[in-house]
């Protein structure tokens, strides 16, 4: 008896995890098939039409579709009505569909449905219709594929198997148009399901898809649950068992729990020998035991496998076994022994030109590290001139032998010979356009603009968008942001389909964040390039974070964290990103409250000083005033001292401030006076971070007991005439120290009033005013007390819950 086939979605199912991609292989559901609502007499009739479907079927499966549709079409043909040949028009449809001929297969399709309403293998058939037609892309067909597999999911006469079928696609549907909460809902329905056989494939499916997203969400030891339930299971299908032993094994390599990486990657080359899955296995267990520095187990491993190779002279079945070797021997700090090892392959006539260029470009690195940096400039060169050696390698040599260069006329010589080696016109623009980069990062913008004009102007259209981005990027780093966006413009409007083209817009829209941060403008660019298919996965990544920050700096710091967290939990994104964004997720958990998520991505921030170094300093010093609130004055000294270590004044300025009312905080008073007096050496640039500084130190030499010296400072701070906020503390300082002398009562009254009459920094006007009602009462003015005691209740309703204010009312009665 022929069985029924539900197909699986466009491509096989991506599973991503925060550090890794696993992949699982097209799997289908099999049903009994109800030939017709009467019975079947006619034998030969039936054998003929089985051995044909067989026969199409095979040619389908070994991907020959116009062979396999014209051998459906020969049965349908000679049988158009024949309940016998249903499955011929289903899997015609199916063939289509492989084909990528979408609307034969949903014309199809709908005529097998029209003709076999009511046959047993309908159901299956409807899923695997729903799904072809979510494969149009038609907001209508999507619409209508959802419905269908929504019906076939509660109809009475679909089978179970079917039903889970049709769940578990209802939730790829929704993850894919974005609907996360709704296809968590249905696949953790199907989750539930308990796995007995093959025939359960779609509920263990919807296990590694749910794990899957709670891995994106953070929420890993509950999708580690769900992966060992599959791997503990017997049952578990062998598709899916691979699938999951992969994710254990990228969850144990993302913790460093290296061998245990090991361990699964070798369940997958035992349990599924001769597989795709095995053979990428065996490469990623030698990756995690090289991780765990088992490095003479890998070298012993691998010279058993060349030898059982026959050892000899690397060729393509071998290579790779060397380059891994090498690789491990210049982990173990065996320079020479890896350059030999290495020096094998780009030795070897018989070595693939890829494998050739990897070793050669992982040779210049090794000698480097050995610190022999004459014979890895002269071994680069020699690359260089090799003719087998591939122009991105080329390049990638370019970099590593400039960046261990110290100065730039040496990293400049070297790139214009490197020129001199082109092999041909496009090998010489490729590298004159690495020339060119070179210049611009060294921020000799006009020889940048230069070399990026002269190739403009004689190279290809197809380099001209490269040309223009470099232009573009030249302009942007010289802070030339009207000419950056023209050329940027230029890319937009005459080279839309350039691999150039999604970066473009991408620094359009930070060119315009920068200099409008809610831009709708920037807004829409970003949604734009987070929907483009043609942009790679790392600015489309930007895009979320941009989008993200947009969120942040309009105060939806919910809305934000989504995004931000999204990056954050997803190491394979290019790492500057990653950082970026577990740097604003935190910033914008911390704005909202403290909490342990906050703490564990500081403690990882804080982990490394060159982490903390890095990192945005407004907002270290924002963390570091939320820890001084909090009383983890540990944890704000680190922001404060990270970011007193940056070149801008006005950063230094405001983190040695932040140290100095840290250690008032603490009671240190002559550690925050060493401070802010440091902070007053520099010469500002903004006078209002100044003068605030300038408020702090007065106010901190006054609780020292050096009240001549605070008035000093007061005096000067006042003088400048910077910071309103700066100049009323200072002025209430003043009116504190004053108070202490009988003599100087009025004056010190003089300075209080000030302050709350110019004054709008509530707790300065409310201290301000407290004293003057002390200040006027002690001068026997009791008129004056109770009009300033008036104005106090009426700018602050609540004081009077205060027990001290209290006091003082009663006092004025």
């Amino acid at each position: 008896m022929r069985t029924m086939r539900i197909s699986q979605f466009p491509n096989p199912l991506s599973c991503r995890s925060s550090m890794f991609s696993i992949f699982l292989y097209a799997v289908f559901l099999s049903t009994s098939t109800l030939f017709s609502a009467q019975e079947v007499t006619d034998d030969s009739k039936k054998l003929f039409i089985d051995e044909q479907l067989r026969l199409a079927d095979g040619l389908s499966k070994r991907g020959h579709y116009q062979m396999a549709i014209e051998e459906y079409r020969r049965i349908i043909s000679n049988f158009p009505d024949d309940p016998l040949a249903a499955d011929a028009f289903s899997q015609l449809a199916e063939t289509y569909a492989s084909n990528g001929d979408l609307d034969k297969a949903i014309e199809n399709f709908r005529l097998f449905l029209k003709k076999f309403p009511d046959i047993k293998t309908a159901p299956a058939v409807r899923v695997n219709y729903s799904i072809t037609l979510f494969r149009t892309g038609t907001a209508e067909n999507r619409k209508d594929a959802v419905s269908i597999l929504q019906s076939v999911k509660t109809s009475k006469d679909s089978p179970a198997a079917v039903k889970y079928a049709a769940g578990y696609h209802l939730g790829k549907i929704f993850l894919e148009t974005g609907e996360t909460g709704k296809a968590k809902s249905e696949l953790s329905e199907l989750a539930t399901q308990e796995i007995k056989s093959n025939d359960d494939m779609h509920a263990a499916l919807a296990r590694l898809e749910l794990a899957v997203i709670l891995d994106k969400e953070g929420r890993k030891d509950l999708a580690e649950n769900l992966i060992k339930s599959l791997v503990d299971n017997r049952n578990t299908p062998p598709e899916v068992l691979s699938a999951a032993l992969n994710f254990l094994a990228a969850i144990n390599f993302e913790r460093k729990q290296y061998l245990q990486a090991a361990d699964n990657y070798e369940q997958i080359c035992l349990l599924f020998p001769g597989t795709p899955a095995a053979g990428e296995s065996y490469f990623r267990r030698l990756d995690s035991l090289i991780m765990a520095k088992e490095h003479s187990k890998v070298i012993k491993e691998l010279d058993g496998k060349i030898s059982k190779l026959g050892g000899g002279t690397p060729d393509p079945q071998s290579e790779k076994l060397y380059y891994i070797k090498a690789d491990a021997q210049m982990d173990q700090g065996m320079y020479v022994d890896a350059l030999k090892t290495f020096s094998e392959i780009t030795s070897s006539t018989a070595s693939s030109p890829e494998y050739y260029s990897k070793s050669a470009i992982v040779s210049v690195q090794c000698s480097l590290r050995h610190g022999k940096s004459a014979e890895s400039l002269a071994m680069a060169k020699n690359f260089l001139a090799n003719r087998r050696i591939s122009t991105d390698a080329k390049k990638t040599i370019c970099d590593i032998v400039i960046s261990a260069m110290k100065t730039p006329h040496e990293k400049i010589s070297f790139m214009k010979d490197s020129v001199s080696t082109a092999r041909d016109t496009g090998e010489r623009f490729a590298l004159k356009l690495s020339l060119a980069a070179l210049y611009a990062n060294l921020m000799q913008i006009d020889n940048a603009l230069s070399v990026y004009n002269d190739t403009l102007g004689e190279c290809p259209d197809g380099t001209k968008p490269e040309c223009l981005l470099g232009i573009a990027r030249a302009y942007e780093l010289a802070k030339q942001d009207k000419d950056a966006l023209e050329y940027y413009g230029k890319i937009k409007t005459s080279y839309p389909s350039s691999a150039q083209y999604p970066e473009a817009m991408l620094r359009t829209a930070v060119i315009i964040l920068y200099q409008n941060p809610g831009s709708d403008e920037a807004r829409e660019i970003l949604l734009k390039l987070e929907k483009e298919s043609m942009a790679s996965r790392d600015i489309r990544g930007n895009a979320v974070f941009y989008l993200s920050h947009i969120d942040f700096t309009r105060g939806d710091f919910e809305k934000a964290d989504e995004g931000f967290r999204k990056i954050a939990s997803d190491t394979m994104y290019e790492g500057n990103l990653v950082f970026m964004a577990k740097e604003y997720l935190l910033w914008s958990i911390a704005s909202v409250k403290l909490t342990p998520e906050s703490d564990m991505l500081f403690s990882e921030l804080s982990s490394s000083e060159n982490m903390i170094l890095s990192a945005n300093p407004d907002m270290l010093l924002f963390l570091g005033g939320k820890f001084s609130e909090a009383g983890r004055t540990d944890d704000s000294i680190k922001c404060y001292q990270a970011v007193a270590k940056n070149q801008n004044t006005d950063y230094r300025i405001n983190a040695l401030t932040g140290l100095g009312l840290t250690y008032v905080g603490k009671g240190d008073l002559d550690k925050a006076v060493r401070f802010l007096r440091e902070a007053e050496k520099i010469k500002p640039d903004n006078k209002d971070i100044y003068s605030e500084m300038l408020s702090h130190l007065g106010m901190a030499l006054s609780k020292k007991g050096d009240r001549n010296e605070a008035v000093l400072v007061f005096e000067k701070c006042i003088e400048m005439s910077a910071s309103k906020t700066a100049s009323a503390r200072a002025r209430l300082g003043m009116a504190e120290i004053l108070s202490k002398n009988p003599d100087d009562l009025n004056r010190a009254n003089r300075y209080a009033m000030s302050v709350f009459i110019l004054s709008d920094d509530p707790a300065l006007t409310r201290q301000a005013m407290l004293l003057s009602i002390d200040l006027s009462v002690r001068q026997k003015n009791l008129e004056e007390a109770r009009a300033t005691f008036d104005e106090l209740k009426k700018r602050f309703p609540d004081i009077l819950k205060d027990e001290k204010v209290r006091k003082i009312s009663e006092k004025l009665r």
